[in-house]
């Protein structure tokens, strides 16, 4: 999952080297970049928690085609379940989907 969540985290990096470089304790700048920094960490949990979830549907539907009955509906109806759950992530624009679903 470290795939889909690549740009989140580096959106984190980035908010922690801009701390790094361009804020000291003093500055006026402290406050704002605090807030900043919060609401991007608290957007990778809650995509990282919304992720988690998503990856747990899909394994369970996976698994189901290991010992569901031998039927085209039966399948596809997996398959589209699967296929849902996929296109939520790729609406949510998690980096490296196609890398991830070939996995």
């Amino acid at each position: 999952m470290a795939l889909l969540v690549a740009g989140l985290r580096r959106d984190c990096q980035d908010v922690i080297l801009e701390g790094c470089t361009g804020v000291v304790w003093e500055s006026y700048k402290v406050d704002p970049f605090v807030k900043k920094m919060a609401e991007q960490f608290y957007a990778f949990q809650d995509r990282v928690e919304e992720l988690l979830q998503i990856d747990e549907e899909i394994t369970v539907e996976v698994r189901a085609l290991e010992t569901c009955a031998y039927s085209a509906s039966t399948f596809r109806d997996i398959i589209e379940k699967i296929q849902k759950a996929v296109d939520s992530l790729s609406l949510k624009r998690y980096s490296n989907l196609g890398k991830w679903v070939e996995r």
